[in-house]
């Protein structure tokens, strides 16, 4: 299932239904040994889901092993279906848009939803705004750079002006779903 390959100024919608309807045949393709291996250490590590208590972890497999595929897989198969949002924060444009496109072409697989809504944020021409943020959104996929620069103006602003950042009202609606931090190096 071909993901979109630009984000630009929009929530994505994953629309379930509708993308099953448009593509019958598609199916992910198959965990290999090694991450069903991960997701089993994973789903160990962070249980129950969401944990009673912050918790931590390191997902390391070799480069070209699959670590994002493995990472977005678990997440739709534990976090997602539990309504627990997710921050996905990486360095650079190319790091989030393979990160969205992984969960766009991963999303028919077992979720039990009728849709995800994800937002794609940095500085580039091809990602949305932080103000556009909203808390409808299950994934937030973000720049490191962006989320710091966003959540540092506290500093600048009066309390009211800082609640009313979008990154901010997103952080704090998550206090009752849970949130999952994913930092992808």
């Amino acid at each position: 299932m071909p993901g979109p390959k630009e984000y630009t100024r929009k929530q994505v919608v994953m629309d379930i239904p509708e993308l099953r309807e448009k593509y019958p045949n598609y199916t992910i393709k198959p965990p290999l040994e090694h991450q069903t291996k991960a997701f089993e250490k994973l789903s160990e590590r962070f249980s129950p889901v969401p944990p009673a208590q912050h918790k931590s972890g390191l997902l390391v497999l070799p480069t070209g092993s699959g670590k994002t595929f493995t990472a977005i897989n678990w997440i739709y198969k534990r976090i997602i279906p539990n309504h627990v949002k997710v921050l996905w924060l990486a360095h650079t444009g190319f790091l989030l848009s393979q990160a969205a496109d992984t969960f766009y072409e991963n999303v028919l697989g077992t979720i039990n939803r009728q849709n995800v809504n994800m937002r794609v944020v940095s500085s580039s021409k091809y990602h949305d705004y932080p103000k556009n943020i909203d808390l409808s959104d299950d994934i937030v996929i973000i720049t490191t750079q962006t989320a710091i620069k966003q959540l540092s103006l506290k500093k600048d602003l009066s309390h009211e002006q800082f609640e009313s950042i979008a990154l901010n009202k997103w952080l704090e609606s998550c206090k009752d779903s849970g949130l999952l931090i994913v930092l992808d190096e």
